[in-house]
C-alpha cells in the first residue's frame, strides 16, 4: 500500500506541467553549456540567456553579462545588442551609454538588427553616450520601423506627426501608425505612451476621408513589399541563386576627442591669499562633440568657478590632488551642458618658464582649442 502510494505521487510529480517545463529547461541549459564551453558563439548566447532570464539555472546578471561577451568577441550580432541593452539600462555593469552606443553601433549597421537600430535610435534621439541628432535617430527609427519593428513603427508616427528632423506629414504619420496597432502591445512594453491605437484616433481628427483613405492604402502598399521581400529572403535572395556578399568591414570605434576648454587661477587654501594655474580638458566621445561644447563654454566655466570658489586647492606635503579636484568637476560640467556629452575630465597644473609665462604640459596627444587648432603646451 505504501510502496502503491508513493509511486502514485512520483508518478504525479513527474506529469506536472510545470515540473516538466522546469526540467526541460535544465536539460537544455546544461546541454548549451558543453556546447558554450567548446567556444560554440550560439551556445554561448543561449547559456547567457538561460543566465539573464533565470530559466534552468538560478538567475544570474553576471554570468549572464560574461557569456554574452564571449559570444559577442566572435561576432554574434544578438550578443552585441545584448550588451549594449546592458550597458544602457545598467544591468550587471554600470550604466554607460558611451559603451552602450559601442556595442549597439555594429548590431545595427552590419547585423541590420531592428531592436539595436530602434536603442542606437533613442540615443541619437536623447543625446545619450553619443551627439544629440534628430536626424540621426529618425534614420535609425525608419531602419527599424521597415523591418517590422512596432515601437520604431509607433515613433516613426511620432515623428511625422511633430516634425522631428522631416516636415510634419499627417497622412505618414497615420500610415505608420497603422502599421504599428497589430502589434501594439510590443509598441507599449517599451514605453506605455507608445499606443498606435490611441495616437491615430486623435490625428484622425485633423484628416478628411480621402487623406485617411490615402494613408491606409500606403499601409496596404507597405505591409505588400514587406511580405514580398520577406519571402525571398526565406527563398535565400528569390529565383536567381545569388552569390552571398562579403560582409562589410567593421567600423572602427570613435576615438575620443580632448578639447582644452579653460584656464584658470585657481585659489589655494593657504595662510596667505595665492593662487595656482591650472587648465581643464573634456574628453569627448567624438570630434563632432567639440563643437557643441565649445559654443556653452560659458556655462562650463560657471560651473567650475563656482567648484573652484567653494573647494579651494588643499596642499596635501606641498603637494596639490588635481585628481580630487578633476573628479569634483565632471557632474557639475555635464549639468551645465544639461547631458552626459563629457565623459572624462582632466585637470593639469600650470607652471611658469624662463620668460614668466605660464606653460601647460598636455597630457595626451591631439588636445584640441574651440577653434579647431590643436592646443600647444602654453597659456
Amino acid at each position: 500500500m505504501v510502496a502503491a502510494t508513493l509511486w502514485f505521487f512520483r508518478d504525479d510529480i513527474s506529469d506536472d506541467p510545470e515540473m516538466v517545463a522546469k526540467r526541460q529547461a535544465i536539460s537544455q541549459f546544461q546541454a548549451q553549456l558543453i556546447l558554450a564551453e567548446k567556444d560554440d558563439a550560439e551556445a554561448q548566447y543561449a547559456v547567457a540567456r538561460f543566465y539573464q532570464d533565470g530559466r534552468g539555472v538560478k538567475k544570474d546578471p553576471r554570468a549572464a553579462f560574461r557569456w554574452h561577451s564571449k559570444a559577442a568577441k566572435k561576432g554574434l550580432v544578438a550578443a552585441h545588442y545584448a550588451l549594449g541593452a546592458m550597458y544602457d539600462r545598467g544591468k550587471a555593469v554600470k550604466q554607460d551609454y558611451y559603451k552602450a552606443a559601442e556595442w549597439y553601433s555594429p548590431a545595427a549597421h552590419q547585423g541590420r538588427h531592428p531592436p539595436a537600430q530602434f536603442a542606437l535610435g533613442q540615443l541619437y534621439f536623447h543625446g545619450r553616450g553619443v551627439v544629440h541628432d534628430y536626424a540621426e535617430a529618425v534614420k535609425w527609427y525608419r531602419r527599424a520601423a521597415e523591418r517590422g519593428h512596432p515601437p520604431a513603427q509607433f515613433l516613426m508616427g511620432a515623428v511625422y506627426q511633430q516634425g522631428w528632423a522631416v516636415p510634419v506629414d499627417l497622412v505618414e504619420a497615420y500610415m505608420w501608425y497603422t502599421l504599428a496597432i497589430p502589434k501594439a502591445e510590443q509598441a507599449m512594453a517599451v514605453n506605455q505612451s507608445y499606443n498606435p491605437v490611441v495616437t491615430r484616433d486623435e490625428i484622425a481628427e485633423k484628416l478628411n476621408q480621402f487623406q485617411i483613405s490615402r494613408a491606409l492604402r500606403k499601409a496596404d502598399l507597405w505591409r505588400q513589399k514587406n511580405d514580398t521581400v520577406k519571402f525571398l529572403r526565406q527563398r535565400g535572395g528569390g529565383l536567381r541563386t545569388r552569390r552571398k556578399r562579403p560582409p562589410p568591414p567593421k567600423p572602427e570605434p570613435e576615438k575620443p576627442a580632448y578639447v582644452k576648454l579653460l584656464s584658470f587661477e585657481a585659489p589655494v587654501k593657504s595662510a596667505e591669499p595665492r593662487s595656482h594655474p591650472l587648465a581643464v580638458i573634456l574628453q569627448l566621445p567624438d570630434m563632432r562633440s567639440i563643437d557643441f561644447v565649445c559654443r556653452l563654454s560659458p556655462r562650463i566655466r560657471d560651473s567650475v568657478v563656482q567648484v573652484l570658489t567653494s573647494n579651494p586647492l588643499t596642499p596635501r606635503e606641498g603637494k596639490i590632488d588635481f585628481t580630487a579636484l578633476a573628479d569634483l568637476l565632471l557632474a557639475p560640467i555635464n549639468r551645465a551642458l544639461d547631458r552626459q556629452a563629457v565623459s572624462a575630465v582632466t585637470v593639469v597644473a600650470g607652471s611658469k618658464n624662463r620668460e614668466g609665462k605660464v606653460v601647460f604640459k598636455m597630457p595626451m596627444a591631439d588636445v584640441r582649442g574651440c577653434r579647431g587648432k590643436k592646443a600647444e603646451n602654453r597659456d
